[in-house]
């Protein structure tokens, strides 16, 4: 374990990075701020727009439709239809807005441990055959992840029959109807672009009517935003799209997450893609830069965005580091601990440093001292959840910090972050 102690003079500039809640707390009040003065101007809309007939699935047996991004309602992530059948098991087969696909298996009378991977048969009326990961995406929930496949989308359209086996067990679904509500869920992915843009042009009118920023997010009238700054310009990010995060975040373990909206994710040295909060008193954020090389090179990744934080607190940092994992000679993994203390308040980080194919992460959950055990349980999750993705058998590190609690599952490659991974995670009710 590695450990050290930096003290920076006190000059009262900056809080501890995402200052314990308050940060995080204001932009959420700020995200929803625009939408609650409709009366601001009599021209602008009085109702956001109706959502179209197309995100709702109603078809041949199957429903779902549209499902939305936890803490965003106006933001879809996937479309996908349920159906249960006479074995007590609801099949849901769901799409992503990237094009990303996945069936899942829904019993509530199962008792599954949560993030268990294993491999799973499927079979088409044997004309289609394969296996792929199998996540237990919750205790009644198996999600088996797809890919970009098209071909098994047009298969279990035109299908008969659909054969899983799973440990052992065989579960065969009637492909009754869904060639029409696969069609559904088509037109339903075309319909969630259209609309969101649509739901945005709303809520960018009443804000600007209200005088609370501009459509593109900066200060109406292009003046300065509150703390003094200048609009940045409308750059898009470069990282994992806050639907599959989402996703990721879900099949990990992680609940109550409500995220900051993207434009609203302040510029700075930590040069954050995205924030949540975890119920009430935990901070989550994400740093993504992409991959330039074959070269595994976490360590020094690390070490740059450890001096970066240490930089954003005013007091005095301690940090405690694992020792790096590496998966494959390609992919690695590193944990660790930081505190900020300062005269007033003491702020505690959790964060997991991991790389995928294409992306340096640093991932992390901040809180107060008093909740650090929960803010390193958040951060464990993620962490166990990209070992088991990594095929990584061994336990963690000695000495490794509180976010290394997880085991190590089958041998499989790390999907791309940006693809977290190849799917989303299904409603629990199948709906």
């Amino acid at each position: 374990m590695q450990r050290n102690r930096v003290r920076r003079p006190t000059d009262g500039a900056r809080a501890p990075w995402l200052a314990a809640g308050v940060l995080t707390a204001a932009l959420l009040a700020g995200a929803g701020a625009a939408a609650q003065d409709e009366t601001a101007d009599e021209a602008a809309p009085v109702a956001p727009p109706e959502p179209p007939e197309a995100l709702t699935i109603d078809i041949d047996g199957w429903q779902g439709g549209a499902q939305t991004v936890a803490g965003q309602p106006n933001q879809i992530s996937y479309c996908g239809v349920a159906r249960e059948y006479e074995n007590g098991v609801t099949l849901v087969i769901a799409i992503n807005l990237e094009g990303f696909s996945n069936i899942s298996l829904v019993n509530p009378d199962w008792s599954l441990t949560p993030q268990e991977q294993t491999t799973a048969s499927l079979d088409i009326d044997q004309q289609i055959t394969g296996e792929g990961p199998l996540v237990n995406a919750g205790e009644t929930v198996r999600l088996l992840l797809l890919g970009d496949d098209n071909a098994l989308i047009e298969a279990l359209k035109r299908g008969s029959t659909l054969t899983l086996g799973i440990e052992g067990e065989s579960y065969s679904f009637p492909l009754t109807g869904t060639f029409n509500a696969l069609e559904a869920v088509n037109e339903c992915l075309a319909a969630a672009g259209p609309f969101m843009e649509e739901i945005a042009a709303f809520e960018a009118t009443l804000a600007e009517a209200a005088g609370i920023e501009g459509a593109d997010g900066a200060a109406p009238d292009g003046a300065a935003a509150p703390d003094g700054s200048q609009p940045a310009p409308d750059v898009p990010r470069d990282g994992i799209p806050i639907g599959a995060l989402n996703e990721f975040l879900a099949i990990a373990g992680i609940e109550d997450v409500r995220f900051v909206p993207p434009e609203r994710v302040p510029e700075g040295p930590l040069e954050l893609l995205h924030i949540w909060q975890v119920g009430e008193s935990l901070n989550g954020a994400l740093h993504q830069r992409r991959r330039q090389s074959e070269d595994v090179a976490l360590e020094p990744f690390a070490e740059d965005y450890i001096g970066r934080l240490t930089g954003e607190c005013p007091g005095e940092v301690t940090t405690e580091l694992a020792p790096m994992e590496v998966f494959h000679d390609r992919f690695a993994l590193q944990t660790g601990t930081l505190s900020c203390e300062t005269e007033e308040a003491a702020s505690f980080l959790a964060i997991v440093f991991a790389l995928d194919e294409f992306f340096y992460s640093a991932f992390y959950h901040e809180s107060s001292r008093a909740d650090a055990d929960a803010a390193a349980a958040e951060s464990a999750k993620i962490a166990a959840l990209i070992r088991q993705l990594a095929g990584s058998s061994q336990p963690p590190p000695d000495g490794d910090a509180p976010a290394d609690e997880g085991e190590g599952a089958d041998d499989t490659a790390v999907p791309d972050a940006g693809d977290a991974p190849d799917g989303d995670t299904p409603p629990a009710d199948g709906n």
